[in-house]
């Protein structure tokens, strides 16, 4: 049995979330049993997956500070759980998943974890002792080839058991999109005009900023940009959009559920974002058929090859540049091919653990 441990239920999670759903899919595909959990409720339970079982709650994890939980508490719980399971392999969102289970791999010595990092993450030295003891139990997976060589690159003593498998989309992703009409009429957009949309949690790394500021350089009168998201940088870039005159120009959606399927709805996407694990969002564009500008990183890169409009990181006038000109969307993505690849990739990682 194979335990998918996802951090949280919350929304701002949604990507993670995703790729983890997908890494369920492609084992269940391959014959593996697999059961999936949150290890922490989400702010808004209502919005979570009610066929999710959770482990505890985000009050519990706030006032206790979830990774100073003594062993016999959330990682009893666990191990309880993974017992009754009969769970082989822990399938884990990132470091803070795999950390509440240090206590259990003690106890357990059949279990062995598969962690899978989303961004470069900040390894502790006590990680490090922990993952190079269990060595033989455990494998690292990055979620494009260029945060593997990162990873690889920053903490050399973790090398050989640190890889890569390149994040997918579901193969019917194409067929869930809503058409363009429609999508515009659900989201009470403009049924005419040209739309660019940003499709993104509004923090700084996502850098939004500079789209609004690059946007306002080429706006016309019957183009606009989307902004479909939220996070903690909204009230800025509200007060952005206002001080350069552009709110009739800018639509904000704020948080809309199942997002992806809405993106035929749009004329260009675009990413100004100065850090990314991988370029979900970019590849969601590319295989809705957008043409997609977005910064030079390499996950990016990773992500979409030669298929988009790069602009350096920061770079404003590069970002005007390429909304200025048209830009072709019309490169079919070929989603089967990756797919396989990825689910080849998770298959034989869990093999590996557990043969």
């Amino acid at each position: 049995m194979i335990a998918n441990m996802m951090y949280s239920s919350d929304e701002r999670h949604k990507a993670t979330q995703s790729i983890h759903r997908l890494i369920t899919r492609a084992l269940q595909e391959k014959g593996m049993p697999v059961d999936e959990y949150f290890l922490v409720k989400g702010e808004k339970p209502e919005l979570a997956d009610s066929h999710v079982p959770t482990i505890t709650s985000v009050r519990v994890a706030r006032k206790k500070g979830i990774w100073r939980y003594l062993p016999h508490m959330l990682s009893g719980k666990i191990e309880r759980l993974l017992v009754s399971r009969k769970v082989d392999v822990v399938v884990c969102d990132g470091l803070g998943v795999m950390r509440t289970l240090i206590p259990v791999m003690r106890h357990l010595e059949r279990l062995s974890l598969l962690v899978v990092l989303h961004s470069l993450v900040k390894f502790k030295a006590e990680d490090l002792d922990f993952l190079q003891h269990y060595s033989d139990r455990i494998r690292l997976v990055a979620v494009s080839p260029s945060l593997a060589r990162d990873v690889k690159a920053e903490y050399p003593s973790i090398r050989e058991i640190t890889s890569a498998v390149a994040n997918s989309l579901s193969p019917d992703f194409q067929a869930n999109l809503l058409d363009r009409g429609l999508a515009r009429s659900i989201l009470n957009l403009p049924k005419s005009g040209h739309l660019s949309v940003v499709l993104s949690r509004l923090t700084e790394k996502k850098d939004v900023s500079l789209v609004i500021q690059a946007f306002a350089k080429v706006v016309s009168e019957n183009r606009y940009l989307v902004i479909m998201g939220d996070g903690p940088q909204r009230p800025a870039l509200t007060r952005l959009v206002a001080d350069l005159g552009m709110e009739s120009h800018v639509i904000w959606l704020g948080w809309v559920n199942s997002a992806s399927q809405y993106l035929r709805a749009f004329d260009l996407f675009v990413s100004a974002s100065t850090a990314e694990g991988f370029g979900l969002s970019v590849l969601e564009a590319h295989a809705a058929g957008l043409p997609v500008v977005c910064s030079r990183l390499p996950a990016h890169e990773d992500a979409l090859e030669h298929h988009a409009a790069f602009f350096d990181v920061g770079n404003i006038e590069g970002c005007v540049e390429h909304l200025s000109s048209v830009v072709n969307g019309d490169v079919v993505c070929d989603l089967k091919t990756r797919y396989e690849q990825f689910s080849l990739g998770y298959f034989g990682l869990v093999s590996e653990l557990h043969p």
